[in-house]
């Protein structure tokens, strides 16, 4: 995340006028995006004429969208303004249309975007060379100090000893052979030790790329640790923006069998005492610093009602004098991580036995 997601997500004092905007990739459907975006600029404005907010931020509005290039590489586009800070996001995913003002940002997006670009470490894997790459989303920057590139220097022929006499080509064979083979293993050992130093004490996941025999040999050494996806092919210089997509792809694959495995470890926690379920019980806890860990489907969202001095959130409007919360998954989302806890994004329809969304509870 850069530093402008950061200040978007610390902000917590309005208002703030949040502007989520779905694109298309590819045509026709993406001729209608300047259309789509007009149309939610209009809500927009509507709604911060409606909220009272000042001319000045209404010309933010209008300053940044005139910025705004047409991206076909984006599959959405949030707007966010606020007298502390504005700008402009793009979503390399689908979003739905928003157009929000509250006293903080609509945040969902942003944490999603957070998720899928998590750190993680590429090693390309030749028999000759092992280059090594930090990543984030399908974006690969070679690390080049230290001990990478690696190299294998093949001293056979310069360090073998003349053949003894009667030294057959069969024997120098095998001798050349077994040499190699002793060497290719030293070499990637190496290369595995010189990795888990520049990895450190992190948990970052590390992809390998290579032919099958490369990743075998890669993998004979102790790498459980290590590896957490593997791509195979050929990636030299030629074919590199391949191996950022697949890269990225093995990544995706990784968080998603993670995810999973989250989603049921927490349905067999599923007792009261250590799981809230569904957006009222989640709610509650939540405000209540509770929540360990938060799963919640990614376009989940509700509008709901509170009452001052009551814990409880209200799916249907109350009598009593009360304030409307138009984005309850949000808040919730930003209460939960604000209290020390984590929110993660499933797949929509993932987390239908827990009501859309659950909370692993600390106590």
């Amino acid at each position: 995340m850069d530093e402008l997601h950061n200040k978007l997500l610390r902000v917590q004092k309005g208002p703030c006028l949040s502007v989520i905007v779905p694109q298309y990739r590819l045509a026709p459907e993406r001729l209608q995006n300047p259309e789509i975006l007009r149309k939610a600029l209009r809500k927009a404005k509507t709604l911060a004429k409606e909220r009272g907010l000042s001319d000045e931020l209404v010309k933010q509005l209008d300053q940044l969208t005139d910025r705004l290039a047409m991206d076909y590489s984006r599959d959405g586009v949030g707007i966010y303004i606020s007298p502390e800070v504005s700008g402009v996001v793009s979503f390399p995913f689908p979003v739905q249309e928003r157009v929000v003002v509250n006293d903080s940002f609509v945040t969902r997006d942003l944490y999603y975007l957070q998720q899928l670009t998590e750190p993680y470490f590429v090693a390309a894997v030749g028999k000759k060379q092992i280059r090594l790459y930090s990543a984030r989303g399908d974006v690969l920057t070679e690390v080049t100090d230290g001990d990478f590139p690696m190299t294998f220097e093949d001293e056979y022929e310069y360090a073998r000893p003349a053949p003894a006499f009667g030294h057959s080509r069969q024997e120098m064979a095998e001798e050349k052979s077994t040499m190699v083979k002793v060497r290719t293993q030293s070499f990637f050992r190496e290369a595995i030790n010189s990795i888990a130093r520049i990895m450190g004490s992190t948990s970052l996941p590390l992809v390998v790329a290579g032919t099958v025999e490369s990743i075998a040999d890669f993998r004979q050494q102790d790498t459980s640790a290590l590896i957490r996806g593997e791509i195979v092919g050929s990636f030299d210089e030629y074919n590199f923006q391949e191996l950022r997509s697949r890269a990225f792809e093995s990544f995706l694959a990784y968080r998603q069998k993670a995810l999973e495995e989250k989603i049921a470890a927490l349905q067999e926690r599923d007792v009261p005492a250590r799981v809230a379920k569904g957006v009222q019980e989640v709610w509650i806890a939540a405000h209540e610093g509770r929540g360990l860990s938060l799963l919640v489907e990614k376009d989940y969202e509700c509008t709901g009602f509170v009452v001052d001095g009551h814990p409880q959130l209200y799916l249907n409007e109350p009598d009593e004098k009360h304030k409307t919360v138009p984005a309850v998954v949000d808040e919730i989302i930003e209460t939960v991580i604000r209290k020390g806890g984590t929110a993660l994004f499933t797949d929509n329809d993932a987390l239908i036995s827990m009501d859309r969304i659950a909370l692993q509870l600390r106590y």
